[in-house]
């Protein structure tokens, strides 16, 4: 069972709270077509076309040649393009993903990003792009290491809707300002954000609940609240644009907001509540009431989220702070999942 959320969630908040006890973790499909068990080597003249997205990959981008195109499903959806110059060699892939989860683009990022460069990196380090097109904006993520042959390597992943967008350039030449200058070169040539266009999410969104959310009534009736907030502020501070590329949970402030509708519910009513639940809501409190939630929220989510400019971090206080009160405490980011679909 999934919640459907409108215009105003907390409408039906009452409604749903006695009716949802028994709610279990939805495991939601993400629509990919079978894979291929080796690429399928595609045949081109001069430029190749995408046939599922009209795609066009041009003969060259800037000095590079357009050298092979493959699939790695049998609908060829799931299709990647090679561009080589040199000692250096850029590789674009675009994919399915039909379901816009909470979390898609980071947790995406950082499972391609661990097995590329094969060693913890320096997370501080990424990039969020926020990627205005002509119709629709959409956010991405860029990071920049040396690979696991020692190349000089990027990648970047956006999220474009029903697609993902994914550019990796390696090179034995070319330094980080010239990876990035070549990187703004090839989302000028293939644009992302067109791909968002090309089938809409239905913004009314949908929720499903973990086992863990239902041990007791008021952790489960807290988790409601805190992921009817998300919704509410996306509705409430996203330009409509941008919505539709994917649920966009990238921004540091909706979290905090969110963690505070968390606690409200402790002493608003007298929910039945287990040992856990309290010590989970004492926690919460505790780096809520604190000067450091916003360096508590990056360290969660490995430093991928959207800080306004005006907000200044200071880790070595943060991590004194942590010491000092022995605050070892992690959010549980699984007891609920939102999410966009078709």
């Amino acid at each position: 069972m999934r919640l459907q959320i409108k215009k105003n969630p907390f409408k039906t908040m009452k409604i749903y709270t006695l009716k949802i006890i028994s709610l279990f973790l939805f495991i939601s499909n993400c629509g990919y077509s079978q894979l291929r068990n080796t690429p399928k080597k595609l045949k081109f003249k001069d430029e190749f076309i995408h046939s599922e997205t009209k795609t066009e990959f041009p003969k060259n981008i800037d000095d590079y040649n357009l050298i092979d195109a493959y699939s790695f499903d049998k609908k060829d959806e799931n299709i990647g393009v090679t561009y080589e110059k040199e000692n250096s060699k850029i590789s674009i892939y675009i994919y399915p993903n039909n379901v816009g989860n909470e979390g898609r683009l980071r947790n995406e990022f950082l499972s391609v990003y661990s097995v590329i460069f094969n060693k913890d990196n320096d997370v501080k380090n990424l990039k969020i792009i926020h990627h205005v097109g002509e119709k629709f904006t959409c956010n991405g993520i860029r990071g920049i290491s040396k690979d696991s042959n020692n190349q000089n390597s990027l990648l970047t992943i956006f999220e474009c809707g029903t697609w993902m967008y994914k550019i990796r350039i390696t090179s034995n030449e070319l330094e980080n300002q010239n990876l990035i200058d070549l990187e703004e070169k090839i989302v000028t040539k293939i644009e992302p954000s067109r791909l968002t266009g090309l089938k809409l999410f239905n913004l009314q969104g949908a929720i499903s609940f973990s086992k863990e959310s239902v041990k007791d009534s008021t952790m489960l009736v807290s988790t409601m609240a805190y992921t009817y907030k998300k919704f509410e502020w996306l509705i409430k501070n996203l330009k409509e644009e941008e919505k539709y590329s994917g649920f966009q949970d990238l921004y540091i402030d909706m979290h905090k907001d969110a963690l505070k509708q968390f606690v409200l519910f402790e002493h608003k009513h007298k929910y039945s509540s287990k040992v856990e639940t309290k010590e989970y809501l004492k926690n919460l409190n505790k780096i809520i009431d604190s000067p450091f939630l916003n360096e508590f929220l990056m360290e969660q989510y490995n430093m991928i989220l959207i800080v306004p400019e005006d907000i200044i971090l200071d880790y070595e206080k943060y991590h004194k702070w942590k010491k000092e009160n022995n605050f070892n405490f992690e959010l549980n980011l699984n007891l609920s999942e939102a999410r966009y679909e078709l």
